[in-house]
């Protein structure tokens, strides 16, 4: 089974796809065709060859499916035809190419229907739910996980079930309502555990610590992230691989270490661009671009942004085109260009607005109030001018700071205080701003103490040194096999 996983920055879904083949020799796949005379046997090795390229090599994996699917039509195999259509789609997805995917599921799901094959449909149903979440369709993807988590009940299909609590749960984490969410993955994980699945197990993990991390709880976060990556790594996921490390990164980030975080970032890449995952490599530009903007080398962060965007618009993923407006707004904001910043942050908040991302409304208000105090420190200003930017900034602070409060994100509490506190300030208002500095002081406590943050780096150190020892002990055990 594959699983795609949400990567923090905006977050990704859970798959219910492949039947679980084993790891093949694609040499001794290739001497089984040979001899291969029954229909069935010649499709089902197609398959399985697609189903070696497909971690790493897209093109290779659509070759072999397609292939099935000839084979298929040819011999006028028709759940075998159904099932070619719906790994062809796996392939589109796994690039980012939505749209196609859900044209392969859909073709897929009526030859399903016309077999009236449960097991085939309630796959079709889950994974064009997926494909309707990566572009922002949350209602549309919620009616179809609903419909096959009905199907897969009825199956009994446990390993099914637990997908589709995992994409009503991440449904719910997109429309800021975390602890329903946890509550759905948490029941999942413990149904992948249960069936010792480790890839679902794994999938899991990362989905729990990206709604800890909206939540603020960094160390929780770091934790299943470092679950999820020893899984990956001991299963060769490099897809997993990649979004864990892209995480981790952002953890790293949110701390402040950048050498780390861009590491992890440039380790994600690497991966993302041998298999061709057109959505991760997006999303490490737009995460190198945070990097290089932290650092004051804004037109590198620029160029970063554009690259990323550029992709994200081909996919026509919603999520992504925000975030990137959203950094853009923030490139342009420190070169002074504030009627530029401002177009962008609309351009993003109206994204995040119409697909109900709560925790990225509060993100956009939160940049919006900042601006508004920026410009407040023009000289061309008069006192009136000043007053009516810093009423417009704390009417955004303020609308931040109950959405953050809404959907328990402490990061966003805390941002939110810290413009109030800035506002208030300028305008004179000292009472209100020691409210608020209170307020921020707290909530910056429970996100950045010394304690926490010694703790996320000694999991990181325990986890690199645990990989080095295996590294070491592999290494002597092929030497002694070399003596032998």
């Amino acid at each position: 089974m594959k699983i795609i996983k949400y990567i923090l920055y905006s977050a990704f879904i859970f798959c219910f796809s492949k039947q679980a083949f084993p790891s093949n020799n694609i040499d001794s796949l290739f001497n089984e065709l040979n001899k291969a005379k029954n229909d069935t046997t010649i499709w089902s090795l197609y398959l399985k060859m697609g189903d070696y390229y497909e971690s790493f090599n897209p093109d290779s994996a659509f070759y072999f499916y397609k292939k099935s699917l000839n084979h298929a039509l040819r011999k006028k195999l028709k759940k075998q035809e159904a099932t070619s259509l719906l790994y062809l789609g796996f392939v589109y997805e796994d690039i980012g190419a939505f749209e196609k995917a859900i044209a392969y599921y859909s073709t897929a799901l009526k030859k399903y229907e016309k077999i009236k094959d449960a097991v085939g449909l309630s796959r079709c149903y889950n994974n064009i739910g997926i494909a309707y979440s990566y572009l922002g369709n949350n209602s549309k993807a919620m009616s179809f996980f609903n419909i096959a988590l009905k199907l897969f009940q009825r199956l009994k299909d446990k390993n099914g079930i637990a997908n589709c609590l995992i994409n009503i749960g991440l449904i719910y984490s997109d429309e800021g309502n975390y602890d329903n969410a946890l509550k759905y993955l948490q029941t999942a994980l413990n149904i992948f555990k249960e069936n010792n699945d480790k890839i679902g197990t794994s999938g899991c993990y990362v989905n729990i610590g990206n709604i800890y991390h909206k939540k603020g709880a960094d160390d929780k976060a770091l934790d299943c992230f470092i679950n999820a990556l020893k899984i990956d790594e001991s299963l060769g996921d490099l897809s997993g691989m990649s979004v864990c490390y892209l995480n981790v990164g952002i953890i790293y980030s949110n701390q402040g270490n950048n050498d780390k975080a861009i590491e992890y970032y440039h380790k994600s890449l690497e991966i993302s661009e041998k298999i061709g995952d057109q959505y991760g490599i997006a999303t490490c530009y737009n995460n190198i671009g945070g990097i290089y903007k932290t650092q004051n080398n804004v037109n590198k962060a620029i160029e970063y942004y554009q690259k990323s965007l550029k992709i994200h618009e081909a996919l026509g993923d919603k999520l992504g085109i925000a975030s990137c407006y959203n950094n853009l707004g923030g490139s342009y904001k420190y070169f002074g260009n504030y009627e530029k910043a401002l177009e962008y942050y609309q351009k993003s908040l109206k994204i995040k607005e119409e697909l109900k991302d709560k925790n990225g409304i509060a993100l956009v208000y939160g940049n919006i109030a900042n601006l508004y105090i920026t410009i407040t420190d023009s000289t061309r200003l008069n006192e009136n001018q000043k007053k009516e930017y810093l009423l417009k900034a704390i009417d955004y602070a303020t609308k931040a700071l109950i959405l953050g409060k809404e959907i328990n994100a402490l990061p966003k509490e805390n941002e939110a205080s810290m413009h109030l506190l800035m506002a208030y300030k300028r305008m004179g208002n000292y009472k209100k701003a020691l409210e608020f500095a209170e307020k921020y002081i707290e909530t910056r406590d429970s996100l950045f103490s010394s304690e926490k943050t010694k703790a996320l780096a000694e999991m990181v150190t325990k986890y690199e040194a645990e990989k080095k020892q295996l590294q070491v002990e592999k290494l002597q055990k092929q030497k002694e096999l070399d003596k032998k």
